[in-house]
């Protein structure tokens, strides 16, 4: 896959084609980073050190399960003297193990689709794509604006599963357009 295919279809950029591999219905293409730099102070006069193989599910391409594998390296920067770990671009959180692409997807098809039907199609863990919603959900309602709002309405909800009793707030902030 060239670069110019991997930067339009799952956004990835700064990275080069290695190799391919084939397991079953899967597609695992293995890149590497282009250019190193530190990222305090960008300088380029660093050292290397191999690290750990990981592994980013990408989603669907055609009828395959595109998945990238990436070494992620430790830098030491000779001139801040700073230690970190290989920062890759189209992670939506450093932790993520899905590109930032298939985020976007889930969060397009999730107004039509099921959590688990979603997690079926993708091949994923309902809980991967149940913590992408909640992600995408408080960036969007991080900052609510309570100028013009009237009523603030409040409830509790007794929930009892698998032994275990507690009880969940509501917060209802509307603003109302009548008086």
């Amino acid at each position: 896959m060239s670069t110019s295919l991997l930067y339009h279809t799952v956004r990835i950029s700064g990275f080069q084609h290695q190799s391919f591999k084939y397991e079953g219905c899967n597609v695992i293409e293995r890149v590497r980073r282009k250019r190193f730099s530190c990222y305090k102070c960008s300088s380029e006069n660093i050292s290397l050190f191999s690290g750990r193989i990981r592994r980013i599910n990408c989603g669907n391409i055609m009828r395959k399960h595109f998945i990238v594998e990436v070494q992620i390296h430790r830098i030491y920067c000779r001139n801040c003297k700073c230690i970190t770990s290989e920062k890759l671009p189209f992670l939506s959180n450093p932790k993520s193990r899905i590109a930032t692409s298939l985020e976007r997807s889930i969060i397009e098809l999730r107004s039509e689709m099921s959590i688990s039907a979603i997690a079926n199609y993708f091949k994923l863990d309902w809980r991967t794509v149940k913590e992408c919603e909640k992600r995408h959900l408080k960036k969007k309602f991080n900052t609510i604006k309570l100028k013009n709002v009237t009523v603030i309405g409040m409830d509790e909800i007794y929930i009892k599963s698998q032994g275990k009793e507690k009880y969940i707030t509501i917060e209802v902030i509307a603003k109302l357009f009548f008086k």
